[in-house]
């Protein structure tokens, strides 16, 4: 055990949302060991609404991804120069004692490393060379890409380091993570949306089918079929959720269905609502499903009482969600040689991976559920 238990810790992850949700878990293990610890968080500037309000965080610190991009034009480079003096310079006024890079990638490494802080957590895989600028390493490049392994055990280890510890055998306490706190203004709009969105009131069932990694695509033809079977099958109302992007994806399912259909059973609120917005979505549902993607993570994180996931780039036993619901996860029925690829594209064109999840699997589990 360390005698100079950290009194200010700086968490660098900026980036993408369902990572984010996933990172979260790493706060009340720290504030377990260091429950009078202030805790900052590093963050791209889009995703600064994913943490706003969070009990356990104390500081977000805003990075800007433009700056990335304007290196290649020299006529900014004095503009950006300032603005990232600025941002370096309300880190170093923090004073931490340690920051944890929880991303492993070269431009979280130099956030870290340009930090003016002299402890610097971060992971050993060693991607894009980020390894330089830690003092200290954990989690060989195995370790971290072991589809079998829990990828959230990862921040237990790094966060128990910041002690000199390792973790033993043993310890299986169950990880957790909290959202952070909505306003009333968000809750009340959500929920009368919600309201007036429906002809009666009844359980509702999130569908997300929007992922950025092609290979996680479910073809479309499926998630009509389980749509269908779900409307007339089902006294269940319908969410469809998801981020601006994925609306063309959700507008090509909903061609298959009459209006009649729909009609004040479903609502397509994707690229509609704020994120907060969408934290206040899940609380009001009972069955949420999609793939390995950012609303998935959030279903769990919000306790949806019932979350199901569609695996196939992605090993659902490294990247669940984590939560106190119950959690379904399915896969290819027959695992394929190159599964999990963990690779935003299929190296074959195919999606098999995908394909092998049959919707009627997923619809006969849904309705299978209590009440």
């Amino acid at each position: 055990m360390m005698s100079d238990r950290p009194k200010k810790i700086l968490v660098v992850r900026l980036s993408a949302l369902g990572d984010v949700i996933q990172s979260l878990c790493i706060l009340p293990l720290l504030k377990t060991n260091h429950p009078d610890a202030e805790i900052g968080w590093v963050i791209n500037a889009e995703l600064a609404p994913a943490i706003s309000g969070h009990p356990q965080i104390d500081r977000i610190h805003i990075f800007q991804k433009r700056w990335l991009k304007s290196l290649a034009n020299p006529g900014r480079w004095t503009e950006i120069s300032e603005e990232m003096g600025k941002f370096f310079a309300e880190i170093k006024a923090c004073d931490y004692d340690v920051v944890i890079d929880m991303q492993g990638l070269l431009k979280t490494a130099v956030i870290a490393g340009l930090s003016g802080i002299k402890r610097r957590v971060g992971l050993a895989h060693g991607r894009e060379l980020s390894g330089f600028f830690y003092t200290e390493k954990y989690v060989s490049y195995k370790e971290y890409f072991d589809h079998d392994k829990l990828h959230h055990e990862h921040f237990r280890i790094l966060a128990h380091a910041l002690d000199g510890e390792k973790i033993s055998e043993g310890d299986k306490s169950k990880l957790s993570l909290q959202l952070p706190t909505l306003s009333t203004e968000v809750e009340l709009k959500v929920e009368s949306l919600l309201k007036n969105a429906f002809a009666r009131p009844a359980k509702v069932v999130a569908l997300a089918p929007g992922t950025q990694w092609s290979s996680k695509f479910w073809p479309i033809e499926y998630w009509q079929r389980l749509l269908k079977q779900v409307l007339s099958d089902i006294d269940m109302n319908v969410v469809m959720v998801g981020a601006k992007s994925d609306l063309p994806l959700i507008e090509e399912i909903l061609k298959g269905f009459d209006q009649k259909e729909i009609d004040k059973r479903l609502i397509n609120l994707a690229g509609l609502t704020s994120i907060p917005e969408m934290y206040a979505i899940y609380k009001h549902v009972h069955v949420a499903i999609g793939p390995d993607s950012a609303p998935l993570h959030i279903a769990g994180a919000s306790k949806v009482p019932h979350v199901v996931g569609l695996y196939g780039a992605t090993s659902q036993f490294r990247t669940p969600p984590v939560g106190d619901s119950e959690i379904k996860l399915f896969a290819c029925q027959n695992k394929l040689p190159c599964q999990p690829c963990h690779k935003d594209t299929c190296r074959f064109g195919t999606n098999e991976c995908m394909i092998n999840i049959p919707p009627e699997n997923i619809f006969q589990y849904v309705a299978s559920l209590p009440g």
